[in-house]
């Protein structure tokens, strides 16, 4: 939560860097401030930060895998955020293009 106030990345890839893969997603897409689940996508878009949102984009959309299975953040921002391409078109369609394209790239067919 520090980092969303302050808007640091770095300080926001220290706090991500310490989530187990299957938190990782759920901590990125989620913040519990006095019982209220708030996306810290759409904070950082309010505040502005856009170097704060490609940063949650790419991490949420980086393949990564253990021995047990692969990881892969789409379906959970696509459930956390049905309206994320048109708040992005809206808001910071460089983003959009550069970043969450980009990361959906690996996916397409």
């Amino acid at each position: 939560i520090v980092s969303l106030v302050q808007g640091e990345v770095e300080k926001m890839r220290d706090a991500i860097d310490c989530a187990e893969r299957g938190l990782r997603f759920e901590w990125l897409t989620g913040v519990d401030i006095n019982g209220e689940i708030i996306s810290p996508i759409y904070w950082s878009l309010k505040d502005g930060n856009t170097q704060m949102v490609r940063f949650i984009l790419s991490d949420l959309l980086k393949i990564r895998a253990d021995r047990e299975m692969y990881y892969y953040g789409r379906e959970v921002l696509f459930q956390v955020h049905p309206d994320i391409v048109q708040k992005l078109c809206q808001e910071c369609p460089e983003v959009l293009l550069d970043t969450l394209f980009a990361g959906l790239m690996w996916h397409s067919k």
